[in-house]
């Protein structure tokens, strides 16, 4: 069956949606069991939109993770997403004393310690507990420890792709330094501060592109960004064969993030149990 845009659109909001969160309502009721609800901000254009997801367990079908509701909310403070979150729950005709856990990323709206989303539900069901996000605690871990290094790899990576995302002509030039060094040129990786972790790809592209990256650079002299040239100055009459100290650092970065890189790996799998989960919080 083939259907357009309009149809499909129609289908899904008016029969498919509704049918989900039906079932979802009657699962969850049949059972009488505790569950967890989720939620995050998503901007689209200048709209905010917030889903509601709950986790919960099924005798029929194991561990259920479903989508409740989706509404936009202009004001993201923590009063706001409270006040949906209960009126969306209530709508729904579930009981809020079943909703023992909420999910959400580690934003200080969600779980600050004072005037928290967190803080205001447990005002209302005081058995309800704290549920983060596992890969935001990785998050948070990684970038707090990297502040200790001499020399900041992410700004480094941020850098480099400023250079050469605006400019035709200065992709031209590092294409001649790829020629250069006899490798392929390859298209320098952006990196998104608010998702640390996507660090990983984008320095392990750096590094395979790295000889190329550091001649270009070397090349603009004192037009070379200052932060470069940190990782640069000691090669500006001679390349060096060897690792110098401050290209040791974007090696060890990359090693560490091929630590977090690989829990993140397993903490994002459709399934895991609790004693899957402490192990992997435990190596890190």
């Amino acid at each position: 069956m083939k259907l357009g845009r309009t149809k499909i659109e129609s289908l899904v909001e008016n029969v498919l949606g509704p049918f989900s969160v039906k079932s979802a309502v009657e699962k969850l009721k049949a059972s009488s069991s505790p569950f967890a609800v989720a939620t995050d901000a998503s901007n689209k254009g200048n709209r905010k939109f917030f889903p509601l997801a709950a986790h919960f367990f099924y005798v029929e079908s194991g561990v259920n993770d479903v989508l409740l509701d989706f509404y936009e909310e202009p004001d993201e403070s923590s009063e706001s997403v409270m006040k949906c979150i209960i009126d969306a729950v209530n709508n729904l005709g579930l009981d809020l004393k079943d909703v023992i856990a909420y999910r959400a990323d580690s934003a200080s709206v969600n779980y600050g310690k004072n005037c928290s989303v967190f803080v205001k539900l447990k005002a209302v069901q005081p058995q309800i507990i704290q549920a983060n996000c596992n890969c935001h605690v990785l998050h948070n871990a990684a970038k707090n420890c990297m502040k200790a290094l001499s020399f900041d790899v992410e700004r480094l990576v941020l850098k480099v792709f400023n250079e050469f995302s605006c400019s035709a002509k200065k992709v031209k030039r590092l294409k001649s330094c790829f020629d250069f060094v006899q490798q392929e040129y390859s298209k320098v990786l952006s990196h998104v501060p608010t998702r640390w972790l996507s660090l990983f790809a984008q320095i392990f592209t750096l590094l395979l592109n790295w000889e190329a990256i550091k001649l270009y650079f070397l090349q603009l002299e004192s037009d070379c960004d200052n932060l470069i040239w940190r990782f640069i100055r000691d090669q500006q009459h001679e390349l060096s064969d060897k690792l110098t100290l401050p290209e040791c650092y974007i090696y060890f970065v990359h090693l560490v993030m091929a630590i977090f890189q690989k829990s993140i790996c397993i903490l994002e799998r459709d399934a895991m149990n609790a004693t899957e989960l402490y192990d992997v919080m435990s190596d890190v």
